[in-house]
C-alpha cells in the first residue's frame, strides 16, 4: 500500500512520521518547554501580558531558526493544539489557519486573461 498523496503528488506524512522527524532533529523547544507552554502552575489568563509577550517573542525567535519548523507546523495543523507555541504560532493562530484552509476559496472575478495585442506584421 502506498502513502496517500496531495494534489501536487507529494506524499502525506503520517502523524508518527511527523512526530519522529521533529523529535529526531532535537529541536531547541525541548530544552526549555516552559518558554513555549508558559510557566508551570500559572494559567494562561493569569500570566501578565508583558511577560507573555516577551516569552512568545523569545520562543518565536527560536522557532524561526528551527530546521523542522515546517514539520512542526504540519503536526500542529493536524493535532489542533489548544495551548503552547507551535512552529512560531500560538494555538489560536494555528486554529485560524485550520479554519481558513477549511473555507472554500472564492472564485476569481475575472478568469479571462487580458487581451494581448497581435504582433505587428513586417512588410518587406
Amino acid at each position: 500500500m502506498t502513502a496517500p498523496k496531495t494534489d501536487l503528488g507529494v506524499p502525506v506524512p503520517t502523524m508518527a512520521a511527523l512526530k519522529a522527524a521533529v523529535l529526531a532533529a532535537d529541536p531547541a523547544c525541548l530544552l526549555d518547554p516552559e518558554l513555549f507552554t508558559g510557566p508551570v502552575g500559572v494559567e494562561p489568563e493569569d500570566e501578565p501580558a508583558d511577560d507573555r509577550a516577551a516569552r512568545l517573542d523569545a520562543a518565536r525567535a527560536i522557532c524561526a531558526e528551527c530546521p523542522v519548523r515546517l514539520q512542526c507546523l504540519a503536526y500542529a495543523l493536524r493535532t489542533r493544539p489548544t495551548a503552547a507555541l507551535w512552529a512560531g504560532l500560538t494555538a489560536e493562530e494555528v486554529a485560524f489557519l485550520n479554519a481558513a484552509a477549511a473555507r472554500p476559496a472564492r472564485p476569481r472575478k475575472n478568469l479571462r486573461p487580458a487581451p494581448v495585442a497581435a504582433p505587428e506584421k513586417r512588410v518587406a
